[in-house]
């Protein structure tokens, strides 16, 4: 059993938050969850609709869509295929089948972050802090 070798001295690297900081996280509150709020509507809400809209849908490229202009374009310049990986392929993988839940997450949280420090940012301060 490891005995003490006197009193144990406070970690300097260790430092409380002050009352100032604290405040400002306050202060952060309604804002940063709005945009936090939006940056999740961004990912689970708005990206299919996009996607959808574009003409990437479950059932393939919508015909005369902007989907199928860029397939078109790309096939052209690829000499009359698809490149597998490519941005037209990625697209379309995704208006079929959805995000997986890893990138649902990260997406969801770097938007929400992004979201929640545009916010912050544009909170009014008050004279004197």
């Amino acid at each position: 059993m490891a005995e003490s070798s006197g009193p144990q001295r406070p970690n300097p690297a260790k430092k409380e938050p002050s009352k100032e900081s604290l405040g400002k996280l306050g202060r952060m509150g309604k804002g940063t969850m709005i945009g936090a709020g939006l940056g999740l509507g961004i990912t689970v809400v708005g990206l299919p609709l996009v996607l959808g809209a574009l003409g990437f849908t479950s059932a393939g490229i919508a015909a005369g869509s902007v989907a199928a202009k860029m397939m078109s374009a790309s096939a052209i310049a690829s000499g009359g295929g698809i490149a597998a990986g490519g941005p037209v392929a990625m697209l379309q993988s995704v208006g079929a089948t959805g995000l997986a839940l890893s990138t649902k997450l990260g997406v969801t949280a770097a938007t929400s972050s992004a979201g929640a420090a545009i916010a912050a940012a544009k909170q009014p301060q008050k004279p004197g802090q």
